[in-house]
């Protein structure tokens, strides 16, 4: 319910914003630009690269934290206290370190505390738990700085819509995936797989995004 009074202030604000230029739209062109055949070599490989990302992404989203912290003894109430804090952190470094550094820093200052920190929930419990949870949103900031720098480096501004739907589709597709099988990790394995998994698995998007972006992103 609460979630539907803030939606319900969304649409009026939305008419609000300052439309640009229209320009005519059709589907055969909407179709052509998210055919993704046509798409160059540089777009397909962040394709795959996307998907890498949403697979480690989905070992540790959704139900998992919030589960994870439930199991070490927090109540519903400090959960939501917690995840809430790891997400303020997240904002505020993605706002203090946004255009500050060329993408490829923050990704693999990213890439190492994404990592570690996963690595170290997986052992952890009770309140250093908790602690971690809230220290991971530092990372995530980061992480989110780097995967819009991507995004905006890498697509047409002719297609730019079109061209991060693609991308996204890519990511939320592994992201369903990984998500879908933690669960099943959970219950035969504890947390320690899912989190070690995430970690591991973004180490290889972030070796692939090394090679693979040479004089495309990594150098900007």
């Amino acid at each position: 319910m609460s979630c539907i009074m803030v939606d319900a202030f969304v649409f009026p604000a939305a008419f609000l914003l300052v439309g640009g230029k229209k320009r005519s739209f059709n589907m055969v062109k909407a179709l052509h630009l998210l055919d993704f055949r046509k798409k160059g070599k540089v777009f397909k490989s962040f394709l795959v690269l996307f998907f890498v990302m949403g697979l480690s992404f989905g070992f540790r989203s959704g139900f998992v934290f919030p589960v994870f912290l439930s199991s070490n003894g927090f109540d519903p109430e400090t959960v939501g206290v917690l995840v809430g804090l790891q997400i303020l952190l997240a904002g505020l470094f993605s706002y203090l370190f946004a255009r500050r550094f060329e993408i490829g820093k923050p990704l693999l200052v990213s890439g190492v505390l994404y990592s570690v920190t996963l690595v170290l929930l997986g052992f952890s419990s009770s309140v250093f738990a908790g602690v971690l949870m809230v220290v991971y949103g530092f990372a995530e900031g980061l992480v989110t700085i780097s995967q819009e720098g991507i995004l905006s480096s890498i697509t047409s501004r002719g297609s730019y819509g079109t061209d991060i739907g693609l991308l996204m589709m890519g990511l939320h597709g592994g992201n369903t995936l990984s998500l879908a099988l933690s669960g099943f990790l959970i219950e035969m394995c504890g947390f320690m797989a899912p989190f070690l998994m995430s970690g591991l698995i973004f180490v290889v998007f972030l070796c692939r995004f090394i090679l693979h972006s040479k004089g495309v992103v990594y150098s900007r």
